[in-house]
């Protein structure tokens, strides 16, 4: 049983849904009603595309997560991972889809250390690299004070200036 999240449509397929576990969804509104915010969730602070069984056969790379990007804030930030390393493993765990990498991550609390085997494409060597998780409480529009003191105390959260009885 889960939150119905994405469905995709088109002639190809036919009702393809993907839901958020609904122990998920629990854990989640929890934190959310206590904290206001998803507490206690850990991010690593990149962007990736997963290298899956078939890209990595026909690129001769291995499977993992391949790097597009490292933050700044990020804790890999200046520790030599450049834009298509492949991450193999984390915790010695192997990457063997990013389902893997996201299960670790999002049980791993901000702060704690992991381990991650990094696949340099460019020199065809891997080497161990060690980060800290930064805490991840979202980033999105909706987080942002709906409280304007030049609006009788309101904000239209949409944006829409023109409305003031939202």
């Amino acid at each position: 049983i889960g939150i119905p999240s994405v469905k995709l449509a088109g002639t190809e397929y036919d009702n393809v849904g993907y839901a958020i576990p609904s122990n998920t969804v629990i854990k989640v509104a929890d934190s959310l009603i206590t904290h206001g915010y998803v507490a206690d969730r850990g991010r690593l602070g990149i962007t990736y595309t997963a290298v899956d069984n078939i890209t990595a056969e026909l690129e001769n790379i291995p499977r993992g997560m391949k790097v597009q990007e490292v933050t700044i804030e990020s804790d890999l930030n200046g520790k030599g991972i450049n834009s298509g390393d492949i991450i193999t493993h984390i915790n010695d765990i192997e990457i063997s889809n990013s389902s893997v990498a996201l299960d670790i991550i999002e049980s791993t609390k901000p702060g704690v250390t992991l381990s991650f085997t990094v696949y340099h494409v460019a020199t065809g060597e891997s080497n161990t690299v060690l980060a800290v998780l930064l805490a991840d409480r979202g980033s999105s529009s909706y987080t942002n004070s709906v409280i304007d003191d030049s609006q009788n105390g309101l904000k239209d959260p949409f944006g829409n200036s023109d409305n003031d009885d939202f």
